[in-house]
């Protein structure tokens, strides 16, 4: 049987197709771009999808993609690729409706990126394979996937407060959470491996998002 992740694989080819081009226009990055008043005003809320599909930089474009494939590939062997591009595309989205609540009042805010998306996965991979581990350029140790899920819900709580980038930190916790829940959707299962993970990692993000949703001005921003 092939278990190779096509859809990775296929998923990682078009966000760079469509990302480059992009990168060297901007009129095309500004009809993909999630623009809160746009979404609100105009009724484009197809800009709610068009944002997993491009990027501000190559180094953003580069570190998604390369923890996508990471992370991407081994949950897609494990639960398949209908499974997997569940979790990615319904994840982005539903992270990015979080976004349009959090930013509901500021209409010129845009961001691009499959930042909710990828994490999403780097979540559902951590809970499905709890003891697996990845080589992340440029450590040179593997790091237990758990790990590197929990420190990257650190890292996002300290650069919401500090980016001012179009890279949404806020998107990685809401694919972190919409990752875990959908997991269980799938293999509801997975929860007796990693009862404590699951509980304290949802708790936590919803906890942020009730804060940050209540008290914006948490985040530096009005």
């Amino acid at each position: 049987m092939d278990n190779s992740p096509y859809f990775t694989w296929f998923t990682v080819a078009i966000t760079v197709i469509l990302s480059l081009p992009a990168l060297f226009s901007p009129a095309l990055l500004e009809r993909m771009l999630f623009i809160t008043g746009k979404i609100r005003f105009d009724g484009q809320w197809y800009r709610l999808v068009s944002p997993l599909f491009v990027h501000l930089d190559y180094f953003h474009l580069f570190f998604n993609m390369y923890s996508f494939f990471l992370f991407g590939s081994a949950l897609e062997s494990r639960l398949g690729a209908g499974a997997s591009a569940a979790i990615y595309f319904a994840s982005g989205v539903a992270a990015n409706a979080v976004l349009l609540l959090l930013k509901r009042n500021e209409y010129e805010y845009r961001m691009g990126g499959a930042s909710g998306a990828v994490t999403a996965v780097i979540f559902a991979s951590a809970f499905v394979m709890p003891e697996s581990s990845v080589l992340v350029f440029p450590v040179p140790v593997p790091i237990p996937a758990l790990g590197y899920a929990v420190l990257f819900v650190f890292i996002s709580l300290f650069a919401m407060r500090r980016s001012a980038d179009g890279v949404c930190h806020e998107a990685h916790l809401a694919g972190g959470f919409f990752g875990i829940v959908l997991t269980l959707v799938f293999i509801p299962r997975a929860i007796l491996a990693s009862p404590l993970y699951a509980a304290g990692i949802v708790a936590g993000i919803v906890l942020v998002f009730i804060v940050l949703a209540k008290y914006p001005a948490l985040l530096g921003r009005a």
